[in-house]
């Protein structure tokens, strides 16, 4: 069936794409490619639940970043936003240029949360239970790594109205 063949193809695209033949940095382009391909999947996987948008400036599809960033958040979105909440949900991926930024979004109409668990998420989670936050303090402490500490994640959310995880990189070729 053509629900087959559309699961099937994102399937071995996510796969390809996560190899990126050993590469760390990759094209902007390629880590949205993945992050499609993965919620194409969990879209078929949770049917009507779950709805998504991607609105990336093309003007950055060639700069670098590190790949696989993208979607732990999306994953901690839907398992942590979207599921829990009552009836269909939204997560939206935008990316621009921002005050000589690259500025990649992950927002999603989900449950939100307060100030004292996104203060969680950047502490020391290895004691954390059920591995939450672990996948965004692993993506933060990458971009730090690789490019400073004047990059990484910041999160605005609301309770009851969603969580937006801000990803700011440097404009790298």
């Amino acid at each position: 069936s053509e629900e087959v063949v559309l699961m099937t193809s994102a399937l071995a695209k996510l796969f390809r794409l996560s190899i990126s033949k050993g590469e760390e940095r990759i094209p902007i382009f390629n880590e949205i490619e993945h992050v499609r391909s993965y919620l194409t999947i969990q879209k078929m996987r949770y049917r009507d639940k779950l709805d998504f948008e991607i609105d990336v400036d093309p003007e950055i599809y060639n700069y670098k970043t590190l790949k696989i960033i993208l979607q732990p958040l999306v994953e901690n979105s839907i398992y942590h936003g979207i599921k829990n909440r009552g009836g269909a949900g939204k997560i939206r991926i935008k990316g621009k240029i921002c005050d000589e930024k690259i500025l990649l979004q992950v927002i999603d109409d989900g449950i939100g949360m307060d100030e004292e668990k996104i203060k969680r998420i950047f502490e020391d989670s290895g004691s954390s239970s059920r591995g939450s936050g672990v996948g965004v303090k692993n993506v933060n402490e990458r971009i730090h790594l690789y490019f400073g500490k004047d990059y990484g994640l910041d999160f605005i959310s609301e309770h009851n109205h969603g969580t937006t995880v801000n990803i700011w990189l440097p404009m790298l070729d």
